[in-house]
């Protein structure tokens, strides 16, 4: 199945693969797309390192970030660039994100959030981040929606009942 979605990729398209699909399913998907991929190493249940050259961009939290690389924050995310992916974000939770591309690795503040739960925060940022992008918005602004919508999330107990609404959504895009 993943494969077969993949192949309907084209070279202007973005392609989110997340963790918790397996590991074949993640590689025919690689091989099947024609897409700039996203890996979201969430949740790390297989080696990823030598899936990296095939990403366009990585996304991992701390812990996924240290276990891939045995490193932390900034030097994690250069890490992620030298085992081949093209952009690198490290996610810091309440302390924010990291970006590493082009030989530049940048610190994001993160929003203010009163935090209530933080299940579903990964994932939105994750998808707001490739909407983002898909739209044609640069990386950083990418991210900094993606930081801006998971600090919504955060404020609502759940995972897809925590998810901001269609209106926050709307309104997050016009501001863009």
């Amino acid at each position: 199945e993943a494969a077969s979605f993949a192949g309907q990729t084209g070279p202007e398209d973005w392609l989110l693969l997340q963790g918790n699909l397996s590991l074949p399913a993640t590689e025919a998907a690689l091989r099947a797309n024609s897409a700039r991929v996203i890996l979201n190493t969430a949740p790390l249940r297989w080696p990823v390192a030598e899936l990296l050259a095939s990403c366009h961009l990585v996304i991992a939290n701390t812990v996924e970030a240290e276990s891939v690389t045995g490193l932390t924050a900034k030097a994690a995310a250069a890490r992620l660039l030298a085992l081949g992916a093209r952009a690198a974000i490290v996610t810091l939770g309440g302390a924010g994100a990291i970006l590493a591309e082009s030989g530049t690795i940048q610190r994001f503040a993160p929003p203010r959030a009163h935090v209530v739960d933080s299940t579903g925060a990964g994932d939105t940022l994750c998808g707001m981040l490739a909407a983002g992008l898909a739209r044609g918005l640069p990386l950083p602004r990418a991210l900094a929606l993606g930081q801006i919508a998971a600090a919504d999330c955060v404020t609502r107990p759940g995972a897809f009942a925590a998810l901001p609404s269609t209106a926050f959504l709307h309104a997050l895009w016009e501001a863009a």
